[in-house]
């Protein structure tokens, strides 16, 4: 029987004055990402794709699953 799964895709935009530091080896090695994604800190990150944009932000798309839940 197949499971049953739930998927959320969650897009972050990551400025320019948050993401430009980090690749120029500056600062943190990493940076944050907020708002929906720390939801989702039980589900299983199954892809993920970062963009780089002409105006030096990126956006990072995120896929987690969770095998959904039955409501009786």
């Amino acid at each position: 029987m197949p499971r049953e799964l739930v998927r959320h895709l969650v897009l972050n935009l990551i400025p320019a004055e948050d993401l430009t530091p980090v690749l120029k080896g500056e600062g943190p090695k990493s940076f944050p990402l907020e708002g929906a994604v720390e939801e989702y800190s039980d589900w299983d990150l199954v892809s993920h794709t970062f963009n780089l944009r002409d105006d030096d932000s990126a956006i990072v798309a995120l896929i987690f699953e969770q095998k959904a839940r039955r409501v009786n």
